[in-house]
């Protein structure tokens, strides 16, 4: 158990948890703190941090992996993690920071090998392949023990 010590916390992930300034491990201590910065779920050996409105990814030993120019991240889930980039449109990037989709107007992260994506307010899910399937749907949720929630 870890007394209540941080601002907030995220879950462990690879050994690590997010708290605000940081990452720590499983006995509370700071494997990497920077107080400019704030840090989000790690997953895939990568994490988002934010500094200066400005998102990128770093890893659990404080080593920036993608530098901080997006305006949203999310999590990094089966190689790829959505982002925003300048134009507020999400696009998936691989774990060197390179695009590997198109835009999207949201864009969920990659579960059992597919992700759901909006375009126009209709959601459709891609594929690993970043093929999307247009379903149409004016709802799809994340994907969760192989199922996902969606509304026609």
């Amino acid at each position: 158990i870890i007394s209540p010590a941080f601002v907030s916390a995220g879950s462990f992930i690879d050994g690590v948890a997010a708290v605000k300034d940081g990452f720590i491990d499983r006995k509370g201590k700071y494997v990497y703190k920077d107080s400019t910065c704030n840090f989000y779920n790690f997953s895939g050996g990568l994490g988002p941090y934010s500094k200066d409105s400005l998102f990128g990814f770093i890893d659990a030993n404080g080593a920036i992996q993608i530098g901080p120019s997006f305006r949203y991240a999310q999590s990094f889930n089966e190689g790829v993690a959505p982002v925003m980039g300048d134009n507020e449109k999400w696009f998936y990037i691989d774990k060197t920071g390179r695009k590997v989709s198109g835009d999207y107007d949201w864009a969920f992260p990659f579960s059992g090998g597919i992700a759901a994506v909006c375009t126009d307010g209709k959601f459709n899910l891609i594929n690993s392949k970043m093929e999307v399937n247009k379903l149409g749907f004016s709802y799809i949720g994340v994907m969760k023990e192989g199922l996902i929630v969606f509304a026609k």
